[in-house]
């Protein structure tokens, strides 16, 4: 269970949305009237309305995302304050993730439900490594990979659970096999509602890739 600091700006944007919420509700009640009341007040009603639907609309929406963003921000502001130099992103789990840090020796074979990556954890880039971090609660540091490991690092389509979309597919050697472990971060702008675009991925790997002539095999 998420306790109430890991929430607290999930409740801080609950609270902001209320008068919003009203005001969508308000615009609702003014679009039944618009159609069904009285000739003289259905200009007014509507105007209400359509006020109401462009204000109200998108916090509304905002309030179903909270559920899943509000333990993600939380999250990656307990990292943020860990790690004040690095990059803190949130991704998406993509097809194959599981399989590729089993590979790795991150989690174990036969894969469970308890070890498997959830669908959404943390990412942290710094000038040395990059990290996963699966848990909202207290985060816990699942994976770590050298940056000079990367053997190359490349945007292409992997299925998630909504279907395909673009990630960032880090390259590594393990005992002699080609490993790809799929990345699909995302925005953080927009409280993280939305997926990288596919340039945006394209100058992360490059910046993971850059700096390393030499791409040592894996090691934990």
């Amino acid at each position: 269970m998420i306790d109430s600091k890991s929430t607290s700006g999930g409740r801080r944007l609950w609270v902001a949305s209320i008068p919003f919420a009203v005001l969508a509700v308000l615009a609702l009640i003014a679009l039944v009237v618009s159609a069904f009341g009285a000739s003289q007040y259905r200009g007014l009603s509507t105007l209400l309305a359509i006020l109401g639907t462009l204000l109200g609309l998108p916090l509304l929406i905002l309030l179903m995302l909270l559920p899943i963003l509000g333990p993600q921000l939380s999250r990656n502001r307990r990292l943020r304050h860990r790690f004040p130099t690095a990059t803190v992103l949130t991704s998406q789990k993509a097809a194959g993730l599981d399989e590729a840090l089993a590979a790795l020796g991150f989690i174990p074979r036969p894969i469970t439900h308890a070890d498997a990556a959830p669908q959404f954890f943390g990412v942290v880039l710094d000038e040395h490594e990059v990290s996963l971090w699966f848990g909202t609660r207290e985060p816990v540091k699942v994976a770590q990979f050298a940056r000079a490991s990367i053997s190359n690092a490349v945007v292409a389509k992997r299925e998630r659970y909504s279907g395909l979309s673009w990630a960032l597919v880090l390259h590594f050697a393990s005992d002699g096999e080609a490993v790809e472990v799929p990345l699909m971060p995302r925005f953080r702008g927009w409280f993280g509602a939305f997926p990288m675009s596919r340039a945006s991925l394209e100058r992360l790997a490059h910046s993971l890739t850059e700096d390393s002539d030499e791409r040592p095999s894996l090691s934990r």
